[in-house]
């Protein structure tokens, strides 16, 4: 049979945009006040600016550097009829528990273009993408050092019981050599008993520091046996990065080794004194009971 004449023609174009692009979200940690440690900051990245539900966490380096895995754009994620689309996402750290720092509540955004051009996807992240900075601060605790030490009294104590005894604490270098003539601390003790000694540091001064203690012999009671000895004490400061400073106390006197209490004892003993007896000598006659 005869066949119908064309009458008109459809002619179907298809354009197809091919391609992909990756981007990696990252950046670095800054911790000011001590040394950052691998793994102790852990960072979220979130689609919600919110940032309830991550999309996935990571810890940063210890040369404090981070980043989230890759991700990857094809032209699926144009979407159909799109010349281009924005997507968004949310960069914040985790809040921990360490102690001493205070973290940093700051949330990030960062965006990824993907878009299109002569059939060729085009992925372009916001500037910031992989050089985010978040800066956290540590700050140590200070800690108090406590030196004790008594007063013995030996001897027959009645006649000065009411007597004060001093202590001075003083700087020194490494040999024990006082440096500072002027006592850091001082301390009394009225008659016999117990004296502490109070010291404080701060964060930032961790270290080893020397003194040595002493009791005050510029003034002396009558009767009374003071100890000229002294104590060596070594106090070493350093910070454990847990928020909190430590403390270490060597105390020891010279030729009796290492104790955790400085001991002074002291005597009394009455001081002699010396009496002298005069006289005369006068003879007597027995026959007539008269001085001869």
């Amino acid at each position: 049979g005869l066949q119908s004449p064309v009458t008109s023609a459809d002619f179907v174009n298809t354009y197809t945009v091919t391609g992909s692009g990756d981007v990696t979200i990252g950046g670095k940690k800054i911790l000011n006040g001590r040394k950052l440690v691998a793994g102790e900051f852990t960072f979220g990245l979130y689609s919600d600016v919110l940032c309830q539900n991550a999309i996935e966490t990571t810890t940063n380096n210890a040369d404090g550097t981070f980043a989230f895995s890759t991700l990857t754009y094809t032209a699926s994620d144009l979407g159909e009829g799109n010349a281009e689309k924005i997507y968004t996402y949310y960069v914040k750290e985790v809040p921990g528990t360490k102690g001493g720092v205070t973290y940093n509540e700051t949330v990030y955004t960062v965006t990824v273009k993907v878009s299109h051009e002569n059939g060729v996807l085009t992925v372009t992240p916001s500037d910031n993408a992989a050089t985010l900075q978040i800066t956290n601060t540590y700050k140590a605790e200070g800690v108090d050092v406590t030196l004790n030490g008594s007063k013995a009294l030996s001897g027959d104590w009645s006649s000065v019981a009411n007597k004060d005894f001093s202590f001075q604490l003083f700087q020194a270098d490494a040999s024990f050599a006082i440096t500072n003539t002027v006592p850091v601390k001082t301390a009394t003790v009225n008659g016999k008993g117990s004296f502490n000694m109070k010291l404080r540091y701060e964060d930032g001064q961790e270290g080893s520091y020397y003194f040595v203690l002493k009791e005050d012999l510029s003034v002396k009671a009558g009767g009374v046996g003071y100890d000229a000895g002294e104590y060596h004490i070594t106090v070493n400061v350093s910070d454990p990065g847990d928020g909190k400073l430590a403390a270490t106390v060597t105390m020891y006197r010279p030729g009796t080794g290492n104790t955790t209490t400085a001991v002074f004892t002291n005597v009394y003993a009455v001081e002699p004194t010396t009496i002298t007896l005069r006289g005369n000598k006068t003879l007597i006659n027995t026959s007539t009971g008269l001085p001869k």
